[in-house]
Order: C-alpha cells, then structure tokens, then sequence
C-alpha cells in the first residue's frame, strides 16, 4: 500500500496524539500516587501563611490546623487527616519538617518520603510544591546539608 503525503500525515498525527495520551495517563498515574504529598504540600503552605513562617510546632500541631482548613474536604473525599501523612508509594508516614527539627537534612523541603519506591523519592517543598527526585540526588542533598553543618 503506497500512502500520499496526507495519508502520512494523518498517520503522524494520530501517532503523536497516542503518544500524548499515553504519556498524560503516566502523569496523571504519577499525581494520584502521591496525591497525600501533594496536599501536605499545600498545608503546610497555608500554615505558614496563617503563621507568618513559622513552622508546625509538632505533628498534633499540624494535623489540629488541617483539621480546621480541609477536615471536611477530606471527610468528602473518604480520608481522614492520618490517612493524608501516608504515603502510596511506600505505605509509611511521610517525614515532616517541624519546628523543634533542628537538624532537618534537606533544604527547601518540608515533607518527604521515608523510603520511596523503585529508586526515587516525592518531596514536598516549602513554598507549596512537589518534585520528584532519584534516591541519589535525595541522598547527595541530604549529606551535603549535614556537611554544611
């Protein structure tokens, strides 16, 4: 079979928007992996805005403020303030910044995973965000901090 030049080209576009789905559909398997993350993120977020920078006394501290601002958004959605600090990935809580944390080993993060999974880590940051970051560059940022001490 012998395609003309629009044949071809449709072919390309179809090719390129299952490509797009098929990479948008890994996103988006991605988001609601570490969903929990993602809202810790935000949290913690507001609590320093509702407490000009200053950080959760203690994890009761930070759980009594989500409680507050999203209890019912997360009641709605089928979870409880605990379930949010698990993660999916590894099933463990994550590890949250808090203000009696003097040596905390990360700059610029205020939640992570305690173990992650197949080489790589979510981290949740202090201005609200979320990344990705392999084991390596979790572990160099991590003994880079402590060396600085």
């Amino acid at each position: 079979m012998n395609f003309g030049f629009a044949e071809r080209r449709t072919v390309s576009t179809i090719m390129l928007l299952i490509g797009a789905l098929v990479a948008g559909c890994a996103d988006g398997e991605q988001y609601e992996q570490q969903s929990n993350l993602r809202a810790i993120a935000a949290y913690y977020s507001q609590y320093l805005a509702h407490n000009r920078g200053q950080l959760p006394a203690n994890e009761e501290d930070f759980k009594n403020f989500i409680k507050a601002k999203g209890g019912e958004a997360l009641a709605h959605k089928g979870l409880s303030v605990d379930d949010l600090f698990i993660s999916s990935q590894d099933g463990k809580p994550f590890v949250v910044k808090y203000r009696s944390d003097k040596s905390w080993p990360l700059s610029d993060v205020v939640a992570y995973e305690q173990e992650g999974r197949d080489g790589i880590r979510h981290v949740a940051t202090s201005v609200g965000g979320y990344e990705i970051v392999s084991e390596e560059e979790f572990r160099s940022q991590k003994l880079a901090r402590a060396a600085a001490k």
